[in-house]
């Protein structure tokens, strides 16, 4: 009896999975790579860059301290090279996702990549919306008792996507 119930549960299954999986594998990724943070604070310098060469596919793409300069002269944060001093205090900084001279928005801009602001979640249908028009996007993730970090998102399906966090200890991540 235990046995057939097995075999009948599987039966199932098994058609619903390979139907699923069938239309997983039609998912839309954008190539966008996954590019490390140089700085521990500098995971808007990561997204920035892996979509920047998404943009650019590959050609001009800015250092990430040169990004960081732009960030440090924009916001006032101080004098110093980013790229001679990147993990000093006035460089290794955290930054604004939009809304700042030197914001993630002003710097893709900078460098060529039209760029909005949003203050809240999209829905589901403008994430497919943006992920058909060839489009990645950023997220900043902030969780409670202060934090925060920003991700490339550049896949699609159903309601998952794929996170490429800027940080060694952050890989990729299928949601």
């Amino acid at each position: 009896m235990k046995r057939r119930i097995c075999y009948m549960f599987v039966a199932a299954i098994l058609p619903l999975m390979l139907f699923l999986s069938a239309h997983v594998s039609h998912a839309l990724v954008l190539n966008v790579p996954q590019i490390f943070q140089e700085q521990s604070q500098w995971c808007w310098a990561g997204c920035s860059e892996a979509t920047i060469h998404y943009y650019r596919c590959g050609e001009n793409v800015p250092a990430q301290c040169d990004m960081a300069n732009f960030a440090r002269i924009n916001n006032g944060w101080g004098v110093d090279d980013c790229c001679v001093n990147p993990g000093g205090a006035i460089c290794n900084q955290p930054n604004s996702m939009y809304g700042t001279p030197g914001s993630f928005q002003a710097i893709l801009q900078n460098w060529g990549v039209n760029s909005v602001g949003r203050d809240y979640a999209l829905s589901q249908a403008t994430v497919t919306s943006e992920i058909n028009a060839l489009r990645p996007f950023e997220i900043r993730w902030g969780w409670d008792g202060g934090g925060r970090a920003f991700f490339s998102w550049s896949w699609h399906r159903w309601q998952h996507g794929s996170l490429h966090g800027p940080r060694e200890r952050i890989p990729n991540r299928r949601l």
